[in-house]
């Protein structure tokens, strides 16, 4: 029997990262797309077994090399990179997706963001949108993943004290508090939970292809928040809030994106979610394991 091969996007990336070991444990082969094949991420790859590829999303004759006899696609195209923005990730994913349909891939699995065909002002959900209109209209076998809240946002570094880059889970709370409405039941999800699903969608095309799950590991209201962050830490939230005015001035897009949760708001139940995907990760088991990590 021939080893289907997945082709991994941001293979050295958080969710590339999270999702090749998974591919290798259900038999799949791995051919890794990176920029820089020599940096020590790939390498380790390497030593893993896995066929590392030198590649650029913004470069059609590497994808198309990249893609040739390639089963599936991990398609990960990331907006919030400098330099990338709205029209260059559109670029980047439909060139990805012509590539993948003149090499003849089976499966093409597009990260991508749950209510994107609701979008209106928010640009890094009509960019997904418009990638998946594409994919659809080229006729590639198909899945969304559609994707919300990172959880893993509560630990990106921040400055800290004399410019230090500090983890503060607490000013992305304040953030929250500030810029959702208390009632609004916020949606978020583990890469270790994207990964998973993804390699789940890999291994069951017949159920997969032609769907668009979204996936959320968990959905809470800031003050179920709130308590989950007392009670794991044992520290109070942070004694204000950073409202969305603040957040605009700094970082506009993410305003957007609150004030469209406010309004038109993901709206799916995790529950369902759970009868194809039952290894969720809960906001307090991350929230633990993470702090836990490192402590070490």
């Amino acid at each position: 029997m021939t080893v289907q091969r997945i082709l991994v996007t941001g293979a050295t990336g958080a969710q590339g990262g999270a999702l090749i070991p998974l591919l290798l444990e259900k038999g799949f082969a791995v051919r890794a797309l990176t920029r820089n094949p020599d940096k020590p991420a790939a390498q380790a790859l390497i030593r893993k077994g896995v066929e590392v590829v030198a590649g650029d999303l913004d470069d059609s004759v590497s994808l198309q090399l990249a893609c040739k006899d390639c089963y599936g696609v991990f398609a990960l195209q990331n907006f919030w990179e400098k330099g990338v923005g709205y029209q260059r990730e559109i670029d980047q994913g439909i060139r990805l997706a012509d590539a993948a349909r003149a090499a003849g891939v089976q499966h093409f699995l597009q990260t991508s963001v749950a209510g994107c065909e609701e979008a209106g002002n928010v640009l890094h959900f009509a960019s997904k949108w418009v990638i998946e209109q594409h994919i659809e209209n080229i006729g590639l076998p198909f899945t969304m993943l559609r994707e919300v809240f990172f959880m893993e946002n509560f630990f990106e570094p921040v400055m800290g004290n004399k410019g230090k880059k500090a983890i503060n889970p607490a000013l992305v709370l304040a953030t929250l508090d500030g810029c959702l409405k208390k009632d609004v039941p916020f949606h978020m999800v583990t890469v270790e939970d994207i990964a998973r699903a993804s390699a789940e969608i890999f291994a069951n095309p017949d159920k997969f292809i032609g769907s668009k799950p979204d996936l959320a590991s968990d959905v809470l209201t800031v003050a179920q928040m709130k308590t989950i962050y007392r009670s794991v830490t044992g520290k109070r939230p942070l004694p204000f809030r950073i409202p969305l005015w603040a957040l605009r001035l700094t970082n506009a897009e993410a305003a957007r994106q609150y004030v469209w949760n406010n309004t038109v708001r993901w709206r799916f139940d995790v529950e369902a979610v759970r009868k194809d995907f039952p290894f969720l990760t809960s906001f307090e088991t991350f929230l633990r394991q993470r702090l836990a990590a490192n402590n070490k």
